[in-house]
C-alpha cells in the first residue's frame, strides 16, 4: 500500500516531465487525449448596447478565435446566434455567415418579450457538443432588474494566495489529491496536493489567461475547483481613438481617429465599434473582449474525461446541408438506393440522390438564405411514391440560464432607469428614397432551364390572361378537356393521361380543377414536355405544367386543401446582411460598424443630445486583444 507521502512524491515528480510525452497516469494521459481530440475555440460577441427596449434590435459581432494564442479561426463557415427571456425559453435564433472573415448580424427583440435579464448565446456547430462552453452574456430588456451574478469560486476546498511571483495553493478537509493547473485544456501544471499542505507554483511556470485549479481524487474525480487570472498585458493591444473634438451639435457629423502605430509587421486588425447616446439612464459600463477572454476560463467541463470518457467535437460547418432517412412505409426499414430529389424555386435549384445501405441521404452546398424553402421527394427506381421520408431537424444544444454569466458592470446599480415618459433616446434621421424597377418575374434558372416551353410575368400581364386554362390554350401541343390541361408528345400524340400540376415546385395530388389556381398569384408558368421523371417522380411522365407564384411558396389556402407527394422544408438558413444606417427605425445606438477598413470613422448625430460613449473592440491576426473607449458630448 502506497503511503500518503511516496503518492505526493511520485505526484511532484511527475510534474517535473515534459506534459507533452505520456505518463502512463491516467488522470494525465486522458487530459492529453481530450484535448488532442477536440482542441477549444471560443467565441466572444461585441453588442452595439448591454440594454434594450422591447421592439429593439440588437446589433452583434462576433469573433471566432484559437482558445490557447486567440488568433482568429477561419475553419467554419458559420455561427449561431440565440437570444433566450428571463425564463430562459428561446425567442429567436439566427445562422451567422462569415463574410471577408468576420461574423456580424442582428436579432430584433420581439414587442411583447418579458422585460428583465436576457441572454444572448453563440456558438459554433463544432462547438456544441460542449454548449458549456459557448459565448453566453447578460442582457437586459425593458424595466426589468437583473440579479448578481453567483461567485464562481464559492464553496471552493482550494485556498489561493497571490504571492510577488506565483501561488501558493491549498488544499482544505480531503485526501492526498492531484493538483492540475488547466489553461483551455493545456495542462500547465500537475502535483500532488495534500490536506492542510501547501504547495508553491512559479509565475513563470504559467501562461496568461484564465486559469483552472483542479482537485482530483485517484479515480479521476474532480472533487474541487477554483478559477484564477493571471494577466500580465501580453495579451493587449492598445488602440487609441480620439473624436476631432470633445463637443458636438446634433446633426453633426464626427470623425474618430484610431492610432495603429502599434501594429506589427503584417499584422492585420479585425475590429468593430459601437456608439450609443444614454441621456435618460445610468451609464452601463461596457463588457469588454479583454475581460472575457482573458479573464473567464472557456467553461468546457473536464470532469468526464478524467474520468474516462473523452468528448468529441461537433464537424466544421464548411457547408450548408440537408439529409435524412428513407424507409419503407409500413415497416419502417431502411431503403437502399431510393432517389430523393430536392426542387427549390426560391434559388433555382434542382438536385438528385440515391440513399445508402441504411437508408441515409445528404445534400450539400445548401448555401442559401433564411427563408428559402426545399421540397423534398423519395421515390423506387420506377419513380412511383412508395417510401416515407424522414428528414433530419436541426437541433439546437440545451440551455438553461447560468448562475455566474457574463455580465456588464454598472457604475451603482444592475438594473437600468429609464425617464417616467417614454421618450426616443435618439435616431439617425435617414432620407426617404423611392425606388423603381421593371421585373419579368423569376428567372429561369434551376428546373425552369430545362423547360419546353414558358410564359413569363411580362407576357402574362401584356395579353390579360383571366385563367390559367386561357393562357394554357395558346401554349403549343397543350390542350384543355374537362378543365385538365393534356400534353401532347409526352408518352402519346393521343395525350390520355392529363398533365401533372406543380404550384412552386409541388406536384398537386387528387382530382382539382385549373380555376383553384389565381392568376393574379401567378408570376410564370413552364410546361415540360417530356415529364422529367427522374425529378417530378411517376406523376411527372404525362408531362408537368410547372406554376411559379409570387408569393414563391405553396399556398395550401389557394389550393383547397389539395394534398401533396413532397416534404416541404424550410431549414435555418444564413442571415442575410443589412446596413446599420439603411433600416431607418428608431434607436438609441448612434453608429454601428461591424467591419472597420481604415484607421478612420466617420458619422453623421441624429437629433437628441447627451453624452455618447465610443467602444472599440476586435482581435489582430497575432492574437492580441482590442478594447478601447472614449465619450464626447452632443448639444442641441
Amino acid at each position: 500500500m502506497m503511503t500518503k507521502k511516496s503518492l505526493i512524491s511520485i505526484l511532484l515528480m511527475l510534474s517535473c516531465l515534459s506534459l507533452r510525452a505520456q505518463t502512463g497516469l491516467p488522470v494525465y494521459d486522458r487530459l492529453v487525449q481530450q484535448r488532442a481530440s477536440f482542441p477549444l475555440e471560443r467565441v466572444y460577441v461585441q453588442t452595439d448596447a448591454e440594454d434594450y427596449l422591447q421592439g429593439d434590435r440588437i446589433w452583434l459581432k462576433a469573433y471566432l478565435m484559437d482558445e490557447i494564442d486567440h488568433t482568429p479561426v477561419d475553419s467554419t463557415l458559420y455561427l449561431y446566434a440565440e437570444l433566450f427571456d428571463t425564463n430562459g425559453d428561446r425567442v429567436q435564433r439566427i445562422k451567422l455567415l462569415r463574410r471577408q472573415g468576420a461574423f456580424y448580424g442582428y436579432l430584433d427583440i420581439p414587442e411583447d418579450m418579458l422585460p428583465g435579464e436576457a441572454w444572448l448565446r453563440t456558438y459554433s456547430r463544432y462547438m456544441a457538443a460542449a454548449p458549456e462552453a459557448a459565448f453566453v452574456k447578460r442582457l437586459m430588456v425593458g424595466r426589468g432588474k437583473g440579479t448578481d451574478p453567483s461567485d464562481p469560486n464559492k464553496g471552493s476546498g482550494l485556498d489561493l494566495v497571490r504571492r510577488p511571483h506565483g501561488y501558493q495553493i491549498r488544499l482544505n478537509s480531503y485526501d492526498p489529491c492531484y493538483l492540475l493547473v488547466l489553461r483551455g485544456g493545456e495542462i500547465c501544471y500537475l502535483g500532488g496536493i495534500g490536506r492542510g499542505k501547501s504547495v508553491s507554483i512559479p509565475d513563470d511556470a504559467l501562461p496568461d489567461g484564465p486559469l483552472e485549479f483542479l482537485a482530483v481524487d485517484r479515480e479521476g474525480q474532480v472533487v474541487t475547483r477554483r478559477n484564477e487570472v493571471l494577466d500580465r498585458g501580453e495579451g493587449r493591444f492598445r488602440l487609441p481613438v480620439r473624436p476631432d473634438k470633445r463637443e458636438y451639435m446634433t446633426g453633426d457629423t464626427v470623425r474618430l481617429q484610431l492610432d495603429v502605430s502599434s501594429l506589427r509587421e503584417g499584422e492585420m486588425l479585425d475590429l468593430s465599434v459601437a456608439v450609443t447616446c444614454r441621456p435618460l439612464m445610468r451609464r452601463h459600463l461596457p463588457a469588454s473582449i479583454v475581460d472575457y477572454v482573458q479573464g473567464r476560463p472557456s467553461g468546457f467541463d473536464y470532469a468526464e474525461a478524467l474520468r474516462g470518457k473523452i468528448r468529441q467535437p461537433g464537424s466544421k460547418e464548411v457547408t450548408a446541408s440537408l439529409s435524412g432517412t428513407v424507409e419503407t412505409e409500413f415497416l419502417g426499414r431502411p431503403v437502399k438506393d431510393a432517389r430523393i430529389g430536392l426542387i427549390s424555386p426560391d434559388v433555382g435549384l434542382l438536385d438528385v440522390r440515391q440513399s445508402d445501405a441504411g437508408g441515409r441521404f445528404r445534400f450539400d452546398g445548401l448555401d442559401f438564405p433564411a427563408g428559402t424553402k426545399y421540397l423534398v421527394k423519395s421515390t423506387d427506381q420506377k419513380g412511383r411514391d412508395r417510401y416515407r421520408l424522414l428528414v433530419d431537424e436541426d437541433t439546437p444544444p440545451p440551455f438553461r440560464v447560468p448562475e455566474n454569466p457574463y455580465v456588464t458592470a454598472v457604475d451603482d446599480t444592475l438594473h437600468v432607469v429609464y425617464a417616467d415618459d417614454e421618450s426616443v433616446f435618439g435616431t439617425l434621421a435617414l432620407d426617404a428614397a423611392t425606388v423603381s424597377l421593371t421585373v419579368d418575374g423569376p428567372p429561369p434558372v434551376g428546373i425552369n432551364r430545362s423547360a419546353d416551353f414558358a410564359i413569363t410575368l411580362r407576357k402574362i400581364e401584356e395579353r390579360g390572361y383571366n385563367t390559367l386554362e386561357e393562357l394554357l390554350r395558346e401554349v403549343p401541343s397543350v390542350f384543355i378537356r374537362e378543365g385538365r390541361a393534356y400534353i401532347r408528345g409526352a408518352i402519346s400524340i393521343y395525350a390520355d393521361t392529363p398533365a401533372a400540376i406543380a404550384v412552386d415546385g409541388t406536384i398537386l395530388d387528387g382530382e382539382y380543377d385549373l380555376d383553384v389556381i389565381r392568376m393574379p398569384d401567378v408570376a410564370r408558368v413552364d410546361v415540360f414536355k417530356t415529364g422529367q421523371t427522374v425529378i417530378w417522380g411517376a406523376r411527372g411522365g404525362a408531362g408537368v405544367i410547372s406554376v411559379t407564384t409570387k408569393a414563391g411558396y405553396l399556398d395550401q389556402e389557394l389550393l383547397r386543401g389539395g394534398e401533396t407527394v413532397h416534404t416541404r422544408v424550410v431549414p435555418l438558413g444564413y442571415q442575410p446582411a443589412s446596413d446599420f444606417q439603411q433600416v431607418p427605425i428608431k434607436r438609441r445606438t448612434v453608429y454601428w460598424n461591424p467591419f472597420l477598413s481604415s484607421d478612420s470613422v466617420s458619422f453623421r448625430l441624429g437629433d437628441f443630445p447627451g453624452t455618447c460613449l465610443v467602444v472599440l473592440e476586435g482581435v489582430t491576426s497575432d492574437g492580441r486583444l482590442v478594447h478601447e473607449e472614449c465619450t464626447f458630448d452632443v448639444s442641441r
